[in-house]
């Protein structure tokens, strides 16, 4: 039984001293490990999309009515209706501001008088799956040029006069006002 660990230790002390001599021989190499170089560069890709906003006709409407449907309207509290701004715009948030000439006020060409003072409502009625949705009801008021902008729908509006004020003796005149309308889209 003793010869057996003393076969291993024999065994073993051949296996190192035949390594030892072969590496002062030079007979092993090392092979170097390649060396790795890593390049890299990021790209930042951006794209703004600019808000889109339409608003048609581009041209002035012009809105002629008589005295008597004016002061018709004073005494019934109703409105006229003065026409439609079409709206189509990519963002859903939507400002408008209006103002006039005149400030609210139709004027006289000649003499200068004031007929009547008015405001304007702008009314969206939005359409929601096809059926009409009284939610999406939207009435913002104007009646002077110190009004700031107003949040409003980016849909097509009915712009809407409401006259405050009645001149019933204002002379024979032509009075008018020329009313702008501005839409800003945000997004």
């Amino acid at each position: 039984m003793k010869k057996l660990p003393l076969l291993v230790a024999t065994a073993s002390l051949l296996t190192a001293s035949a390594s030892f001599s072969a590496d002062e021989l030079g007979l092993t190499t090392t092979i170097p490990a390649p060396q790795v170089q890593i390049y890299s560069k990021s790209f930042d890709v951006s794209v703004y999309k600019e808000s889109e906003i339409v608003v048609k006709p581009p041209v002035i409407d012009i809105i002629d009515f008589s005295a008597e449907k004016l002061e018709a309207v004073v005494e019934s509290g109703d409105n006229i209706a003065i026409g439609s701004i079409e709206v189509e715009a990519t963002p859903k948030t939507c400002y408008a501001k209006i103002h006039t000439v005149n400030d609210f006020k139709l004027k006289g060409i000649e003499t200068g008088e004031i007929l009547a003072t008015y405001g304007l409502h702008y009314s969206v009625n939005e359409f929601v799956t096809g059926t009409f949705d009284t939610t999406a009801n939207m009435e913002v008021k104007f009646s002077s040029n110190e009004n700031f902008e107003q949040k409003v729908s980016c849909n097509t509006a009915d712009l809407k006069m409401r006259p405050f004020e009645y001149n019933a003796t204002a002379p024979v005149d032509i009075y008018n006002d020329v009313v702008t309308v501005e839409v800003r889209a945000e997004s």
